[in-house]
């Protein structure tokens, strides 16, 4: 290893235990030099799907938490983006970017993981996105450009019936289901005038929407819930200091804690079901982004 080489790697090993120091038990799960992105744990918390360019271009992978076996389940030409898993861990939802024949057609479609076999779902008027399997396994929701600014949809998994179910004229995105099914959590610029975001909830029963958040100060971001629906894992973002951390949000929008700001940049939060929470984060600039998990103590949060 030359000179510059070790120089480079030591400043990586001090980032990381900067990192860890900042958020103890934090562990790095994937090292490779692409784009590491959209990390989604499986319901029996043993496996995490994300997207990678890796490959060439964008696709999806499967990494076996216990193994650290890493599995490629799709190969067009197109770019395969925003995993999401079935109830039942036998498929994923997910959105092709397509600019061939080859390819397929753009939108959401579904990966039978058993079969590999694959079904669209949905067919891109705009660009279909994010899309979240309900609990109950009938719907996809997801967020679509498809009448000017984003709004959250909903599709039926037989795709028969889409229903929109937002229509403000600033941006609605990122649509993540509780885990009883009953609401949608989002963040908007909705009443920010178009400046910040800040997080909602939709109930999917009377279509009202709350307002969860309100820190003019910084973006609150790609939201989701933890296990039992009381709490909420955030990406924050403070632009005048151009700095990105991780915050753990109760029902009400209350700070409990926040954690992973020793990166360069951090986003993507998922919590699963096994407690942990698993994000994408830049160690350095310029770096391309790699998976982290992190193990949350309940018992710790203020």
């Amino acid at each position: 290893m030359g000179i510059r080489s070790l120089a480079r790697f030591a400043v990586v090993l001090a980032v990381l235990a900067s990192c860890s120091r900042d958020s103890p038990g934090i562990v790095r799960l994937t090292h490779d030099p692409a784009e590491d992105r959209t990390p989604r744990c499986s319901p029996d918390g043993r496996r995490i799907a994300f997207a990678s360019d890796r490959a060439g271009n964008a696709d999806l992978f499967i990494l076996d938490l216990e193994t650290t076996a890493t599995t490629r389940v799709t190969r067009s030409s197109g770019d395969e983006t925003a995993p999401a898993w079935s109830p039942a861990g036998t498929a994923l939802v997910f959105h092709r970017l397509s600019e061939s024949a080859a390819a397929g057609p753009g939108g959401l479609w579904i990966l039978d993981l058993d079969t590999g076999g694959e079904r669209l779902l949905v067919a891109d008027t705009s660009t279909e996105m994010h899309p979240d399997w309900s609990p109950d396994g009938g719907w996809v929701a997801f967020y679509s450009s498809r009448h000017g600014q984003p709004d959250l949809f909903r599709v039926s998994v037989d795709g028969l019936t889409l229903e929109r179910l937002t229509t403000h004229p600033l941006r609605d995105v990122w649509p993540r289901h509780s885990p009883d099914g009953s609401m949608l959590v989002f963040f908007s610029r909705r009443d920010t005038d178009d400046a910040f975001d800040e997080l909602y909830t939709l109930d999917l029963a009377s279509r009202a929407v709350t307002r969860i958040t309100v820190h003019p100060e910084h973006h609150d971001f790609t939201p989701d819930w933890s296990p039992a629906g009381d709490a909420f894992v955030v990406a924050e973002s403070r632009p005048a200091a151009y700095r990105r951390e991780l915050a753990i949000l109760d029902r009400r929008g209350l700070v409990l804690t926040r954690f992973a700001g020793a990166f360069h940049r951090v986003f993507q939060p998922s919590w699963c079901r096994d407690g942990r929470i698993v994000f994408a984060a830049r160690v350095r600039d310029g770096e391309a982004a790699d998976l982290f998990s992190f193990p949350v103590d309940r018992t710790a949060l203020r």
